[in-house]
C-alpha cells in the first residue's frame, strides 16, 4: 500500500490568499496566482497512485470547485 499524501492548503477566496504579495500586485492577481499553483499540485498529484488528503482552511465550496477538490478534504482545526 502507498502512503497518504497530505497536502495543506487554504481555499482559493480573494483577499484571504498570497496576501504579502496581494500587496504589490493586487487581491485578483494574487488569487490567479494561487489557483495556478494549486492548478500545478493537482496535475501532480494525478500521477499519484496513491491516496491523497488535502487539510485545508478557509470555504469548503471554494476548495471543491478548485483542482484539488477531486481529493478527500479534511478541514483543518482551528488554531488558538
Amino acid at each position: 500500500m502507498l502512503p497518504t499524501i497530505a497536502v495543506i492548503a487554504k481555499s482559493p477566496e480573494r483577499g484571504c490568499v498570497k496576501t504579502r504579495l496581494a500587496a504589490a500586485i493586487g487581491d485578483d492577481a494574487a488569487l490567479s496566482v494561487y489557483r495556478s499553483l494549486l492548478a500545478y499540485v493537482a496535475n501532480l498529484l494525478a500521477a499519484w497512485e496513491g491516496p491523497v488528503e488535502v487539510f485545508f482552511a478557509g470555504d469548503e465550496r471554494a476548495l471543491a470547485n478548485s483542482p484539488l477538490g477531486r481529493f478527500a478534504r479534511t478541514r483543518q482545526c482551528e488554531g488558538g
